[in-house]
């Protein structure tokens, strides 16, 4: 026992798993990232924001839709830039704090 775990780290069990390409460390696959392919995790319907809408809006959308990056579409949908719900949180903060002093 002690002669084969020198010789090869892995157990009769783990070794055919990493025969397939699978990588347990500490009872977790650390490979996880190369079995997810982006066609089955993709979305076609997304939140996003205009390009002209106003900042109450904005706001809104960051607040009330699933997500943290929203992508800002021009008028043809065009990707124009992204907002962030940390850049929103952080405007009104600072808002608010110079309100108060």
């Amino acid at each position: 026992m002690i002669l084969s775990t020198k010789l090869s780290r892995e157990s009769i069990y783990t070794l055919k798993l990493l025969l397939n390409n699978i990588r347990i460390k500490e009872g977790a696959d650390i490979n996880v990232m190369s079995s997810i392919f982006v066609k089955d995790v993709f979305r076609q319907q997304y939140d996003y924001i205009n390009l002209d809408d106003n900042f109450g809006k904005v706001a809104n959308i960051t607040i009330t839709k699933q997500g943290t990056v929203f992508p800002v579409l021009n008028k043809v949908q065009e990707l124009a830039g992204v907002v962030m719900l940390g850049t929103i949180t952080n405007y009104l903060l600072k808002k608010i704090l110079l309100q108060m002093f």
